[in-house]
């Protein structure tokens, strides 16, 4: 018998807390015996499968204002990473990820995204230099933005690619001083015409200087500089190919730290190659402040607190509106519950964002609640967990309120293993 309707998702859901809770009763048994546990080898290569299924409740699939369309969302993820150390501290690991998403009622939005990721890391090069390396290719499609879109021309198919390279000297424990230099590339493809404009390349460069100036505290100093370059622009389109400096200036803290992570703020400077269109020659270079701020406190009553802060000029995806400055504040809590369970957690993640529109009066906000439980076995033997999220995220602009403001509420159980 073929289920249907919302009713399906449901019945799924409680087969998989069924499964665990019989997952949940050999895990018992299964912790006497977690050290020989059995690993997944092919020689010195690791291999570490992993599975997990979803089912969400979303209450604005199209993200739009008004007429607001809900659905229920089944997700199903298979992953397998492969990965190898070898040189004392120096490693590589490689991942692939399928994820196959099922609209229960708007079935033309229903995709399967491919994702690979990959790291190589020498460390400790003669002593005190490394070279890291990490790249991501991903074969995905947007979401519809309304239900017209998903009945004519569904989603947005696209291919990412990104790679990053950092090599540097010091770093270490011991090191006083640290120097880096860095170089990467991000392209975005789009496999329908409708979408040609948006395909570009982003290549970027930087360097990071730290020093210590206590045991636990560095000055840093970091430059960075994109290039962004538009591919399948004419004469005719908006020209937005642009370079970008910036510079920022603060500290940087040791993991033995009371807070860890760093904290730099400077400038940014946007410059356009070219004006706007044949008959648009006005200025369009800017410049905003630039921020990155990650800093993380833990405590011993199982308590960790992150804060972030960023701010830089982004590039916009609508015609005419050229760029942004975009500020991004947020943070985590994740607290364990042992009072309830040794394996439970509790997480709570606020964050909001303005993105001021350059050369028009319009700045649009993002406001993001999310909060939610995992459960993690210890088992090694069966390594899986089980989740519960709610997420609410309200858009606000002070232009075309109707088309860009939006309330969505969205509610997932998810279920895995992961060795």
């Amino acid at each position: 018998m073929k289920l249907t309707g919302s009713f399906r998702p449901w019945v799924i859901a409680a087969a998989l807390v069924f499964a665990v809770s019989l997952l949940s009763a050999n895990c018992v048994s299964a912790q006497e015996n977690k050290d020989e546990a059995p690993r997944f080898r092919l020689g010195a290569l690791e291999i570490h499968p992993g599975i997990d299924v979803s089912v969400k409740e979303d209450t604005n699939v199209f993200l739009t204002n008004t007429d607001t369309k809900s659905d229920t969302i089944m997700t199903y993820v298979p992953t397998v990473k492969l990965s190898r150390s070898f040189g004392g501290e120096s490693d590589f690991d490689v991942k692939f990820k399928y994820e196959i998403i099922d609209y229960d009622k708007f079935g033309a939005e229903d995709t399967e995204n491919k994702t690979v990721t990959g790291n190589l890391n020498f460390e400790k090069i003669n002593g005190n230099g490394y070279w890291r390396t990490n790249g991501t290719w991903e074969d995905t499609a947007d979401a519809s933005s309304s239900e017209t879109q998903t009945t004519t021309g569904p989603r947005t198919p696209r291919t990412k690619g990104e790679v990053d390279s950092h090599v540097g000297i010091g770093g270490y424990d011991g090191s006083k001083l640290r120097l880096e230099v860095s170089a990467g590339l991000t392209w975005n493809r789009y496999l329908r015409a409708a979408q040609d404009r948006l395909e570009s390349d982003l290549t970027r460069g930087g360097a990071l200087v730290e020093y210590a100036i206590s045991p636990k505290t560095n000055i840093r100093v970091d430059y960075e500089f994109e290039r962004q370059k538009y591919t399948n622009r004419t004469v005719d389109d908006q020209r937005d190919n642009a370079r970008d400096h910036a510079i920022r200036a603060g500290f940087s803290f040791t993991p033995s730290a009371l807070i860890t992570g760093h904290a730099t703020l400077g400038f940014v400077r946007r410059t356009f190659d070219e004006t706007i269109s044949t008959t648009d020659e006005s200025d369009r270079d800017t410049n905003n402040i630039s921020a990155d701020v990650d800093l993380t406190w833990k405590w011993k009553k199982g308590t960790t607190v992150n804060g972030t802060f960023k701010s830089s000029i982004e590039s916009s995806s609508s015609p005419g509106q050229v760029a942004y400055r975009e500020w991004e504040v947020g943070g985590t809590l994740t607290q364990d519950l042992p009072f309830i369970s040794n394996n439970l957690k509790f997480t709570l993640n606020p964050a909001y964002k303005e993105n001021i529109f350059i050369r028009t009066s319009r700045i649009d906000s993002l406001l993001t609640w999310k909060a939610g439980f995992k459960y993690t076995a210890d088992s090694k033997r069966y390594p899986w967990f089980a989740s519960f999220d709610f997420k609410d995220e309200r858009k606000f602009t002070n232009e075309n309120k109707g088309s860009v403001e939006y309330h969505d509420n969205t509610y997932e159980f998810k279920v895995g293993i992961q060795y």
